[in-house]
């Protein structure tokens, strides 16, 4: 799990934002290299821009590439979850907004979950 701060940015943005940091720490871990890696997003544009559905602004473009990369690498796909179905999703992404630091914690159960 993680939380970390983004700025101000439109949801859908701060989707992207997040799940490009997720792609980026399984990318940075050994541990996502032996196991399939599906990250949960309540962002329906979000996930059809990363699956290649028109992405509509440019300054998503590059971060878009780097993650669709990185699930090619570790394996992963992103799926749609809805935001009232995970609470602890929605406390993370609360808590990065009012945090000076990240916060960046790993574990194993079933498989890996970010």
């Amino acid at each position: 799990m993680f939380s970390f701060y983004v700025g101000v940015h439109d949801s859908n943005s701060t989707e992207v934002l997040a799940i490009h940091k997720a792609v980026e720490l399984c990318c940075s871990s050994p541990i996502c290299f032996s196991c399939r890696v599906v990250f949960e997003s309540d962002s329906k544009v979000a996930i059809s821009w990363i699956n290649g559905k028109g992405i509509r602004s440019l300054a998503h473009v590059h971060f878009i590439y780097d993650i669709r990369c990185g699930l090619k690498l570790i394996d992963g796909e992103v799926i749609f979850k809805s935001r009232s179905s995970n609470q602890f999703v929605d406390g993370l992404a609360k808590l990065g907004s009012s945090r000076s630091g990240d916060l960046v914690e790993w574990g194993m159960g079933d498989g890996v979950v970010v």
